[in-house]
This record gives structure tokens, sequence and C-alpha cells, in this order.
């Protein structure tokens, strides 16, 4: 079984990079989109990493790579200068709901149970693709390390839907051949996020789809909507299949390092932390669509 790519980027010509962007600044960054594209070109320019990453993500058996950026001591201006390059040599960012910027940072602490599910430290994650509810699904995602202190546990979870048992089983059951109904109307200033009688918000799709030989899974629980116990039913039964496959991969990504995912063909989550108050993690995420 194919696992993960792995990319190892010498830290070295991060300085000559940084050198290049100097002059733009992470608000500018966040405020004028056309310089993304510009410091994408200059991390290329110097990395020429472009069509490594892309093919990686794009073939059927590996879809994911690990970026690691040796010699590299992390910070934040920095980060976001590194990982909007990268994320722009895929493609376009879709604005993330959790910031309303191109990226968004989020940090797990020891602290009371909170919204969203990906903040709930001491929860297991269950396994998802991101965007299930988007008229247009991600088609890659990825999450760059920052931060961390005490952070035991916690391990990323991944699993390849090639390497999903069952599968076929879902693909070809009747219910996966109608069109379940995904809702949600983020709104990050709430907690009540997603209202679920909102129809123009509403997506109609299939949960597994295979396409020029390709299998694909659009799928989290909590942005399913089913119309009757039936699709309730075999939502629960495939989620529970998800969880209990022997072919699960636990990851913990390094301090600086970025994971890129294909969206359409692998599904991650989150074990549980260990309880200790100091802990804390800081993550980014990017997710957008291929050029």
């Amino acid at each position: 079984m194919k696992q993960i790519y792995l990319l190892d980027v010498d830290g070295h010509y991060i300085k000559q990079y940084l050198d290049k962007v100097i002059s733009i600044s992470v608000r500018d960054i966040e405020h004028i989109p056309y310089l993304r594209f510009l410091i994408a070109h200059e991390f290329e320019q110097i990395f020429g990493i472009k069509d490594i990453l892309l093919n990686a993500l794009k073939e059927s058996e590996t879809g994911a790579v690990l970026v690691k950026f040796h010699h590299y001591r992390p910070q934040e201006e920095i980060d976001i200068k590194l990982s909007t390059a990268l994320a722009y040599l895929l493609g376009i960012p879709n604005v993330d709901p959790l910031s309303g910027k191109h990226y968004a940072t989020f940090t797990i602490k020891h602290t009371d149970m909170q919204m969203p599910e990906l903040l709930r430290q001491y929860e297991a994650f269950k396994l998802h693709t991101d965007g299930a509810y988007m008229k247009k699904v991600p088609d890659w995602i990825f999450f760059m390390k920052m931060a961390e202190t005490a952070a035991r546990g916690g391990k990323s979870k991944l699993l390849h839907v090639n390497y999903w048992d069952d599968f076929d089983y879902f693909y070809n059951h009747p219910i996966n051949k109608r069109m379940v109904k995904f809702l949600s109307n983020p709104n990050s200033n709430s907690t009540t996020r997603y209202e679920e009688n909102d129809e123009k918000s509403s997506v109609y799709a299939p949960l597994l789809a295979v396409e020029n030989h390709q299998k694909s899974i659009r799928f989290i629980n909590r942005f399913i909507h089913p119309k009757n116990l039936e699709e309730a039913q075999f939502i629960h039964k495939l989620q529970s299949s998800l969880e209990d496959s022997k072919n699960i991969l636990e990851i913990d990504i390094p301090v600086g390092c970025i994971l890129v995912i294909n969206n359409h063909r692998w599904l991650h989550g989150r074990n549980p932390f260990e309880v200790d108050n100091n802990l804390m993690r800081k993550l980014m995420r990017q997710r957008g669509n291929w050029a």
C-alpha cells in the first residue's frame, strides 16, 4: 500500500526566498490577492516543486504529500509566506469560514470543549472530507503545524478511499445511488453557524463516486441531512466502517511542516489528546481547487 509522498525541502533556501519577498507584508498578502501569485512565483523559481506536488496529489494511489522544511525555525510571518506560496502553486484557496481569509489559524488548548469539532481537544475528531456541503468541493487541503507544547496524543488520522475495504459495498448500495442532502451555512461569528432550513444553501450529491476508474468520497457526518431513518442508518453504518478500517494511518506532523492531501481521496481526522494543563497546538489550514 502506497502511503504519503515525502518532499524534503532544504531550508537553507528559505532565506533566499524571504529576501525576494521581504517588501511584502502579511497584511499585504491578506488584502491584495495578486501578491499571493507573485510570492508563489518567487517560491517556485527557487524551489521548483510545483510539478512534483501536483503530480503526487493527483496520482490516484498516493494523493498526499508531507512537505518538510529542514534547517528552519518556524515563525508565524514566515509560515504564512511559505504556506501561501505553496497554496497558490496548487490553485486558488477558498475563503476559510473560520477566518474570512484565504487561510485560517486555530489554537487547541486545555480549555472547555468548543465549537467546532476540530477544537475539541479530548475527543476524537472523526474521519471526514472538507467542504462536503459546498457546491464545488475543495480539491486539496493542507495543514501546517506552527507550534505545540505538551501535545501528547492528537495524531492525525488518514484513510485513503482506495484502501477502505468496504467501499464497494457502500458504493453499490441503493441509498448511495440517490442524492443525499448536504447543508451548511457558515457564520464564524455565531455559535449557531449552521442553519437547517435554507434550501438555497443545500447541495445534493452521492457520498461515493467512481469517475475514470478513480474512487472518491464526499463525507462529513454533521453536514449530511438524511430524509428518513433508512438514510440515517446507512450514514451511521458508513461512518462506523470508516472508523473501524484497519488501513487508517496515524501520523504526527512535525512543527514547521505541511501535510497536503487530495480531498476527494483522503479522509482525515484526529485522535484525542492526553489531558494536560499545558496543552497547546497551533495549526494553519488552507484549502482550495486546482488552478
